[in-house]
């Protein structure tokens, strides 16, 4: 008998719809359940949960009190609703559900970074009479028009480094930023100062950590901000570079990722940031750059307009 139920009785299925797998937060979607036996059984109780699973780096102090970088890992249980018992299936048979399942509005949708990753899972639980209990899991993504960051695409820009070379962003195609829109624009380039060898475009994501979980005995978190910038995708400009004391609009475009791996996201312990970061190569100088900040939206355009 041990060896027959070495293995759960059913093999579970789970299935987001719609098949794209995505959600904007605080909607709702559907989700499709099959299990078939493996052998005869008796399922009791069917029980669907939302579960949300946060990785991500703090600074936390050793015993010598240097700061290093540590990771947390949290699985929470946000939601969670009853299907019908499967009741009694032969081996061989199917059961079949179908949930509505609503996303809380947490301010804590998919981010896929180096510092912070958040997910989202479907599990299924089966509870069999006498018989070991089924899990299955399916994975979702929660998108988001992150409402709350329109003031990152109202910064003024950030310049450095200008005694060398000016840099001033002329036209820009939008600071909103879209899975799978290209970014364009042109800049303006005046070098003041020895030669110029090239003009690095980048599009640039920014996680920060606020603090990290209180260890053991200890009545507060770890308060060691931890920061990590990245280049999702660059272009770098060698043609129609102006010598010293004269000056060109150079126009360039981005290829933004089908799927940004994160949304702009301002919470009390997680931030993330985009920034268009324009730097001039000079030679044996500081690098002049320009920052420009923008917001992400992995939420569809209607979502993000209403």
């Amino acid at each position: 008998m041990a060896d027959r139920r070495r293995t759960p009785p059913l093999d579970l299925d789970i299935r987001p719809l719609p098949a794209k797998r995505a959600v904007v937060e605080g909607e709702s979607f559907s989700v499709d359940v099959e299990a078939v036996a493996e052998r005869d059984v008796v399922a009791d109780t069917v029980l669907l949960e939302v579960v949300q699973v946060i990785d991500y780096g703090y600074g936390r102090t050793n015993l010598h009190g240097v700061i290093y970088t540590a990771r947390d890992r949290s699985t929470t249980v946000v939601a969670q609703q009853s299907l019908p018992p499967a009741g009694s299936v032969m081996a061989g048979e199917t059961y079949r559900a179908r949930a509505v399942v609503a996303v809380p509005a947490l301010n804590l949708p998919t981010v896929r970074g180096e510092l912070i990753s958040i997910s989202w899972i479907i599990r299924v639980r089966i509870s069999a009479r006498d018989d070991e209990e089924s899990v299955g899991e399916g994975t979702f993504t929660v998108q988001s028009s992150a409402a709350g960051c329109a003031p990152d695409a109202e910064t003024e820009p950030e310049l450095t480094g200008q005694k060398t070379v000016s840099l001033e962003l002329i036209r820009l195609s939008g600071r909103v930023l879209t899975n799978g829109t290209p970014l364009s624009g042109q800049v303006r380039v005046a070098p003041h100062h020895g030669s110029l060898r090239s003009v690095r475009v980048d599009l640039v994501m920014q996680e920060a950590v606020a603090y990290g979980p209180a260890g053991p005995g200890e009545g507060h978190p770890q308060k060691h901000p931890r920061r990590t910038e990245n280049v999702i995708v660059s272009s770098v400009l060698e043609e129609g570079l102006p010598v010293t004391g004269e000056e060109a609009v150079l126009p360039f475009e981005l290829a933004v990722p089908r799927f940004l791996p994160a949304p702009s996201l301002e919470s009390r312990q997680f931030r993330v940031t985009w920034q268009l970061r324009v730097t001039a190569d000079v030679p044996h100088r500081p690098d002049p750059q320009l920052r420009i900040g923008l917001v992400a939206v992995t939420a569809p355009q209607a979502a993000h307009s209403s």
